[in-house]
């Protein structure tokens, strides 16, 4: 049955500090991902040289993949949900508890289970990226120099090596201006998915009886978050959020949408049942 519970100052900052300690654990996967999703888009690139598709269909045939992003992302689960996994356990048992091979079991069930889709989506979003942007550069326009001035002219009126060169320097380019702040999103929204998914590992598998609270960062909180901050139900049950269903923050196996997902920093606070938080 749903309550509100009033969360404690202290319970906030362990929250806080918990969340970043799974960001600054993960911080270096940035790099690493950013690093070889640039390879995969040149990849890709030089994939249709080496094909010689005509410039023109370089939009619609282009093919990405990414086959290094499952290992690395299952890498920040295991990373940061044995992470959370501990700090969970500690809090529940009042006392520094065994890290154990059980909890890691947990994660990894979760990853071989759950991982591939959200790998799948991760993939099609750069794909449908690159296809956009081949074909507005080749419909759009480019300077070229004629008797020594620079004019602007189509970018389908040059000869096919020329607008082979441009589409894929340009489209390096364009790629740079975004790679930063998407490498980013992603590894932070699976650092805290992790977290949570691994804060649950812990709790199942200790066996307790336990009850969640859902709790919000404070930090630009979607209003249909902030409209469950506090809202404490017995652990086998669903939060809902936003009219969709779930098992803790992050949760889209129900249905939630990516709006309600993305770049998310709420956590779940699992205290054993009548715990004595106060109700509000």
């Amino acid at each position: 049955m749903e309550r509100r519970k009033r969360i404690t100052p202290l319970q906030r900052a362990r929250q806080a500090a918990s969340r970043v300690n799974a960001l600054q654990a993960v911080s270096g996967y940035e790099r690493k991902m950013a690093g070889k999703r640039e390879a995969s888009v040149k990849a890709a690139l030089r994939e249709l040289q080496r094909r010689g598709v005509p410039p023109q269909r370089w939009a619609e045939e282009v093919e990405y993949t990414e086959p290094w992003m499952l290992p690395l992302v299952t890498d920040i689960y295991r990373t940061d949900g044995m992470l959370s996994a501990t700090e969970v356990a500690n809090r529940m048992l009042s006392r520094k508890a065994d890290v154990t091979d059980i909890f890691a079991r947990a994660i990894m069930e979760w990853c071989a289970s759950n991982l591939g889709e959200r790998i799948v989506l991760m993939g099609q979003t750069v794909a449908r990226w690159l296809q956009a942007t081949l074909a507005a550069i080749y419909a759009g326009e480019t300077l070229v120099s004629i008797a020594g001035e620079w004019v602007s002219v189509p970018v389908s009126t040059l000869g096919v090596e020329a607008i082979t060169k441009l589409l894929y320097r340009e489209t390096l380019a364009r790629y740079n201006e975004i790679k930063r702040w998407q490498v980013r999103r992603i590894v932070q929204t699976e650092a805290m998915k992790s977290m949570n998914i691994g804060g649950r590992a812990a709790v199942e598998a200790l066996g307790i009886a336990y009850e969640k609270t859902w709790s919000i960062a404070g930090i630009n909180t979607r209003e249909t978050h902030e409209a469950v901050d506090g809202v404490t139900i017995p652990g086998d049950e669903m939060f809902t959020v936003g009219g969709f269903p779930m098992q803790e923050p992050m949760d889209e196996r129900f249905g939630a949408p990516a709006s309600e997902i993305i770049n998310c920093s709420c956590t779940a606070i699992y205290l054993p049942s009548d715990n004595g938080l106060t109700e509000l």
